[in-house]
Parts: C-alpha cells; sequence; structure tokens
C-alpha cells in the first residue's frame, strides 16, 4: 500500500504546523514508511519526534478526514503497536479534538490543533481552522 500524494501533502502540513506553534525547535525523523507490522496491520509512517532533550516515536496513521467511527478502529490498532498512534489529519474539529484526548489518541492536523502527551512534551490544541 503506497501512500498517494495526498497523503503526503497532509503529512508535511500538519507537521509544519505543529512546528510551527513552538517557539523552541521540534525536529522529525521519518524511520520507516508504510511499515507492516504483521500479516494485517500496516502503518502509514514510523516517526521520531525530538522536542529539546526529549524523543517519542509514533506510528503515524494519516487520514484525509476523522469521525467518531474510526477512535475505536484507533483505540484497537494502538494495542497492537510498539509505540504510541499519532494521528494525522487535515482538520479535527472541537468537538473532536476532545474525544480523541478523551480516548488518549495523540493528533496533529494541517490546521495546528494537537494533541500530544509525553511529558515533559504536553501539548492540547484546539478551534485552529
Amino acid at each position: 500500500m503506497e501512500m498517494n500524494h495526498k497523503e503526503e501533502t497532509i503529512f508535511d502540513a500538519a507537521l509544519k504546523a505543529f512546528k510551527d506553534n513552538f517557539n523552541t525547535p521540534v525536529d522529525y525523523k521519518i524511520e520507516a514508511t508504510q511499515k507492516r507490522l504483521n500479516d494485517r496491520t500496516y502503518v502509514d509512517k514510523v516517526v521520531q519526534i525530538r522536542w529539546q532533550n526529549e524523543e517519542v516515536r509514533f506510528c503515524v496513521e494519516i487520514k484525509a478526514h476523522v469521525h467518531r467511527a474510526m477512535i475505536g478502529q484507533l483505540i484497537k490498532l494502538q494495542e497492537e503497536l510498539p509505540h504510541p498512534v499519532l494521528l494525522v489529519v487535515n482538520h479535527v474539529g472541537r468537538f473532536m479534538a476532545d474525544e480523541l484526548k478523551k480516548n488518549e489518541i495523540e493528533f496533529i492536523d494541517t490546521g495546528g490543533n494537537a494533541y500530544i502527551n509525553h511529558p515533559p512534551l504536553y501539548v492540547f490544541i484546539k478551534g485552529n481552522h
């Protein structure tokens, strides 16, 4: 399953928006693309995010849109993965941002909305368009 141009565009725009929210540099390194975890589970990317002296690895799922039905799928996926899921999406509205946070699903979007909970890195931004 190869990533399409739209998914790459969403990924690049969401990471740029995330980085633009900080006065401190945030760096990332793509460790793998289209990583196969087992016979039925793939992730779009494995990414290492570095902020100050901290680093976190994420299994990235890129989606054009997010809806409530995805939450259960993401929770189940999270249980199978070696690293936390990072949902990268075009836009997360206020209600969905609260739902994702409540279910401990970390995300970033192209508008700069984000939920990352890896102390000391804690980010929760919602309401950006």
